[in-house]
């Protein structure tokens, strides 16, 4: 079966995958590091309203990237401004 490497870059921040996974297609690879991608926020919720950014880089036999899949999280707030009136 064909061994691919997640690379991960949050928010500018490196880190090379080193140990390889076993899949066997790039679409199986694919689908578990959108998985990653959703467990990563969910588990790590950006910690300021500047968002993050993620993105995995999918490696094949540990050559150049071969699959890029990114994720952006922002945040905005909007004015909620509440209107009571009493009468």
């Amino acid at each position: 079966m064909p061994i691919f490497y997640f690379d991960r870059t949050e928010n500018g921040e490196f880190h090379r995958g080193e140990y390889g996974m076993e899949f066997a297609t790039l679409e199986e690879a694919r689908r578990d590091a959108l998985r990653a991608l959703a467990e990563i926020v969910r588990d790590e919720p950006p910690n300021d309203s500047g968002g993050c950014e993620l993105t995995i880089r999918i490696r094949h036999n540990d050559r150049e990237p071969i699959l890029s899949i990114s994720l952006v999280v922002r945040e905005e707030e909007r004015d909620q401004a509440v209107s009571v009136s009493l009468k």
